[in-house]
């Protein structure tokens, strides 16, 4: 995980209320301008399967001020990389975010059980290699739970795991998104860790063909009175694509709806659920994970 301190200069408008989109036309242009050898490895299966990479934004509704932290989570080959992906950043400052001026002050690189090494410091790229990633990951901490517990999922970005034709329809909107049963996001995060982290699936003992019992699929959340989930919609602009991958002339913003807040599911106790809603907290759920969106803290009581 690539973490970055940033200094954000003024704007005419209000930074978005969610960065994901923001920051992630950041990061891939960077790479595209400036390390676009890295890009078969942030992409290894192509524009149509999940990237090797999420944006982990800020969350939604936190003060920004003239100061952004945000995080790039890196997955296989991917996770190699973050000095070259860093000095990449560097490079792209200069086009600014969203109309405005940034400089990259800290960043950080921290791999799963190894300490957080520090990479850039007051602007400036330190000559300290890059520490080697743990070989050891520790999985014994996540047993299986029993049932009688609940699984607290506070969403900090947009949840979007309905259809797409949902997310389209003008009832549906208008009434509120379908809250993700516990079925949806146990399926979600597995799918993303058999892409993403094929040797923590084989670690964690999921089957390739590993799908949540039906009776999952009917467990729907729970949502409490102090954090009600709510469905917000943030919008994207982009530049379209013709059918020839050539990207026209104009730009076009998209309204996109999900549910932030707090989900909270009972435990059932069965194989491998405590464990994905673990991991799922650096793996996204839904769909736009590049986006930052899908990223949530676990709290099991």
């Amino acid at each position: 995980m690539l973490t970055l301190d940033l200094h954000v200069g003024p704007g005419r408008n209000p930074l978005p209320v969610h960065l994901g989109g923001v920051l992630h036309g950041f990061v891939e242009g960077g790479v595209k301008n400036h390390a676009p050898q890295l890009l078969p490895i942030l992409r290894p299966n192509g524009p149509d399967l999940p990237a090797h990479f999420m944006i982990l934004p800020p969350p939604i509704g936190a003060p920004s001020g003239d100061r952004l932290r945000f995080a790039v989570i890196l997955y296989g080959q991917a996770a190699t990389a973050s000095r070259e992906i860093l000095g990449a950043l560097l490079a792209q400052q200069a086009c600014g975010l969203n109309a405005r001026q940034i400089q990259i002050e800290q960043a950080w690189c921290a791999h799963p059980g190894s300490e957080t090494a520090a990479l850039l410091e007051e602007g400036r790229l330190l000559d300290s290699p890059l520490m080697r990633p743990s070989v050891h990951c520790d999985i014994s901490p996540l047993e299986r739970q029993g049932s009688g517990h609940l699984h607290r999922l506070s969403f900090r970005s947009p949840l979007l795991l309905a259809s797409r034709k949902a997310q389209r329809e003008r009832e549906r909107l208008a009434t509120g998104l379908p809250w993700p049963s516990l079925g949806s996001v146990l399926d979600s995060i597995a799918d993303r860790m058999r892409i993403l982290e094929p040797e923590l699936a084989d670690a964690l003992g999921l089957p390739p063909n590993w799908t949540a019992p039906d009776a999952a699929h009917q467990i729907e959340p729970l949502t409490p009175a102090a954090t009600p989930a709510q469905q917000i919609e943030w919008e994207y602009t982009a530049t379209p694509r013709s059918a020839s991958g050539e990207a026209p002339a104009g730009r076009r913003t998209l309204p996109i709806p999900g549910i932030v807040g707090d989900l909270i599911y009972p435990s059932t106790g069965i194989e491998h659920e405590h464990a994905l809603l673990h991991w799922g907290q650096w793996l996204g759920v839904g769909q736009k994970t590049t986006m930052g969106c899908g990223s949530y803290a676990l709290l099991s009581r």
